[in-house]
């Protein structure tokens, strides 16, 4: 009965023993079926030396020595991200846009995220200590950074910050010049040196220093404005990844408790299963709202 097409949930029902699900039991039968059509025994062979008899634990541990293991820290790295940007992120996508009501259209990217990965990645490997935390890191940063380079590229554009970036040196240049003209103007000890045009000694250095007065306040605004908007930016680009996140984990969470209320149900435990109903109305927001928060956080 157990197969590498059972999920944790169903690994964990066939490890305490009891009564098999219908769930498990077509699964076993789909897998057996596969196997036979690509000329394949159904049975995992073992050599006579391997051979015994499993106990639910120890055939659960055959099938977990059954992954490639490996330390190396760049292939950890790069098999992470390669995961990441080809079926994790639409992965999450797709959970994302379940949860927000385009149930057909996100569950159909799941399934095909999920189709994708046991094509082009097969066994996920089973890294160990520092490679494993970069292999999970790799994973999840193309659903960080893609979502976030778009919200920030659009909030950008949306508040005009080049613009605003313009602003500041244009004032900038603006200032300098005023700077450099009050210079001509006033000497050392503040003594006037030059005339402006058509002006006396007086009404020269009055005029200069008033232009410079006036362009320090323009380069101050134009920094001030920079700066908000920078701000808002910044906010925009954390609640976008945030909401991406937790939108995700909540459609997760709900999939799982849907998926234990089945597995109780086949198991006759009709009051865990309802136990377990009775949450579904919170817990995935609870769960959406604290990875959400945590995400919103992080980006900015």
């Amino acid at each position: 009965m157990l197969v590498s097409t059972l999920n944790e949930a169903e690994v964990e029902v066939l490890m305490r023993g009891g009564d098999i699900p219908d769930s498990i039991r077509n699964k076993a039968i789909k897998h057996a079926k596969d196997r036979i059509e690509e000329g394949l025994s159904p049975f995992s062979a073992h050599t006579p030396a391997t051979s015994k008899k499993f106990t639910p634990f120890y055939a659960y541990e055959e099938l977990s020595n059954d992954k490639p293991k490996t330390g190396g820290y760049l292939s950890a790295l790069l098999r992470g991200l390669g995961e990441g940007i080809t079926t994790e992120f639409p992965s999450m996508g797709g959970r994302a846009l379940q949860m927000i009501g385009l149930k057909k259209v996100g569950k159909a990217i799941v399934d095909w995220a999920e189709e994708k990965s046991d094509e082009m990645w097969g066994t996920k490997p089973e890294y160990e200590g520092f490679a494993r935390w970069l292999y999970e890191a790799g994973t999840m940063i193309p659903s960080s950074v893609i979502p976030g380079g778009l919200s920030m590229t659009g909030a950008k554009i949306l508040l005009k910050m080049t613009r605003l970036k313009k602003a500041i040196d244009t004032t900038g240049k603006v200032l300098r010049a005023r700077k450099l003209s009050h210079a001509g103007v006033i000497g050392r000890g503040g003594k006037a040196v030059g005339n402006l045009k058509g002006f006396g000694a007086r009404e020269s250095k009055i005029m200069s220093a008033r232009a410079v007065v006036k362009a320090s306040k323009a380069q101050k605004l134009a920094i001030k404005n920079f700066n908000k908007s920078s701000k808002a930016v910044d906010w925009i680009t954390g609640a976008s990844v945030g909401t991406f996140f937790g939108l995700s984990q909540a459609q997760a969470t709900k999939d799982t408790m849907h998926e234990r209320i089945a597995m109780l149900e086949e198991q006759g435990d009709i009051d865990g299963a309802n136990a377990l109903r009775s949450k579904l109305w919170w817990a995935p927001l609870a769960t959406g709202a604290i990875e959400g928060i945590g995400e919103t956080i992080g980006a900015r």
